[in-house]
């Protein structure tokens, strides 16, 4: 049965309950342009929207295509200082504990 509600993966939509099996799994279960707009202001500079609230994060799930539009200005505008960019490894967990046998295991909260 679906139902209109919050996912587990904090957007509302018409979602299903998840099986024990895709709750384990770490396949994305929301579209791609949700998923940029809440990823793109954690790894730019200076981003033009951050989302940071839940309010500001409903907007960008309501008003994809004007949240777009402005991602896409901005890139443009930031074309060059985008591309002279370098990873930086922040947030990656390098220890053993994070993989065992080069496969990634579950998060580990210190």
């Amino acid at each position: 049965m679906f139902a209109a509600s919050a996912c587990l993966c904090g957007s509302i939509s018409m979602c299903r309950p998840r099986s024990a099996r895709e709750k384990s799994s770490d396949v994305a279960t929301e579209p791609l342009n949700l998923r940029a707009l809440k990823t793109l202001p954690k790894v730019i500079p200076n981003p033009p929207v951050a989302y940071s609230t839940p309010i500001e994060q409903f907007k960008a799930q309501t008003h994809t295509q004007e949240e777009i539009k402005t991602w896409q200005d901005w890139i443009a505008a930031h074309r060059d200082e985008l591309s002279r960019l370098q990873p930086t490894g922040e947030g990656v967990d390098f220890s053993d504990k994070a993989c065992k046998n080069g496969k990634p295991t579950k998060k580990h909260r210190d």
